[in-house]
């Protein structure tokens, strides 16, 4: 295979909450900047809320959506706070959405990615709120029944009290979430395992390869690019580099699996 020429942007936990939020002015900036000609990857959590067809989350999150294209390809995989997303939001080939860890080949650098949540087993309260926002039941009620800025204005004011230190099982999740990425790194037999998650910026060489984190993509935190089998951590929105770490050459060749 021939190696990766152009950057790729690995992006994730912005927790966008819609027009009023001046992160998502931030984030619009920086991605009509500078898109790559390598793509995107969203590894969750990008909106605070957006699960469905919710015309409103949408319409809130339009000036987002609008400079996503120029990034295409992109790929989504859904975080705890989006999910059962559906492609008509974001505009036809533009995003390829995965529900859950994947392994992509990106030139010759073979990455396992994954969201990063639900990795701690004492992490009950997180594991029966995914169980229950994803039923059939609330899927009904939350596309059906419901209006949608109903659903959008609830959601929001949920997802800040979730994401407090109170929550149940939140004090192991960085652990678990770091634990479980060195297994995919070694059970996938990849050079790299990036998770999200945890809002906590990591790159890392352990053996076998590299574990790494892009942080929060709100002012301040962090992205990672991949360059010429270069994985770097830089600042957002400036871009100014943190730290770096070369790929070393595997030579063994992949596929894509779920």
């Amino acid at each position: 295979m021939n190696a990766l020429n152009h950057p790729v942007v690995f992006l994730a936990d912005a927790h966008l909450r819609g027009r009023s939020d001046p992160n998502q002015e931030t984030l619009v900036g920086f991605l009509q900047r500078d898109p790559v000609p390598g793509g995107l990857v969203i590894l969750g959590d990008f909106f605070d809320f957006l699960a469905g067809k919710n015309r409103v989350a949408a319409k809130a999150y339009r000036p987002v959506l609008d400079v996503f294209e120029p990034w295409a390809p992109i790929h989504y995989l859904e975080g705890n706070h989006d999910f059962d997303l559906d492609e008509s939001i974001f505009g036809p080939g533009t995003v390829v959405i995965h529900t859950g860890p994947v392994t992509l080949e990106m030139g010759d650098v073979r990455l396992r990615l994954m969201h990063g949540d639900r990795t701690s087993p004492t992490d009950l309260g997180t594991r029966l709120l995914r169980r229950i926002l994803q039923s059939a039941p609330i899927r009904f009620a939350r596309d059906r029944l419901f209006h949608d800025a109903v659903v959008f204005r609830l959601a929001l004011a949920f997802a800040t009290v979730s994401r407090r230190n109170t929550w149940p099982g939140r004090a192991n999740e960085s652990l678990a979430s770091l634990a479980e990425a060195r297994l995919q790194l070694e059970s996938h037999k990849t050079d790299a395992a990036i998770f999200a998650h945890t809002h906590q910026p990591l790159l890392n060489r352990v053996p076998g390869g590299l574990i790494a984190n892009p942080g929060p993509a709100v002012k301040s935190g962090s992205y990672l690019r991949l360059e010429n089998r270069m994985l770097s951590l830089h600042r957002f929105p400036d871009g100014q580099r943190i730290a770096s770490e070369k790929i070393p050459e595997s030579g063994s060749p992949g596929k894509t699996e779920k």
